[in-house]
């Protein structure tokens, strides 16, 4: 599952999001096209911890917004 590790080196990045996306689509279009239901589970578990990791960073950049403008008010 070289593959798959690939994949997990570039999720937690929010740089290489592009990269993450690419990488992902083209596993998920390959895992499609063999039917391995399997790798497609692995790649919606990864896909699952991604978007999670994503909020939470929009959530935390949120917050430091929100911060910052009652600071100046």
């Amino acid at each position: 599952m070289f593959e798959l590790s690939k994949l997990e080196s570039l999720a937690f990045d929010l740089e290489r999001t592009d990269q993450f996306h690419d990488c992902y689509v083209k596993m998920l279009a390959e895992a499609a096209v063999a039917r391995d239901i399997e790798k497609m589970k692995a790649l919606r578990a990864i896909l699952h911890k991604q978007v999670a990791f994503v909020a939470l960073e929009m959530v935390k950049a949120k917050k430091e917004e929100s911060e910052s403008e009652e600071i100046v008010q």
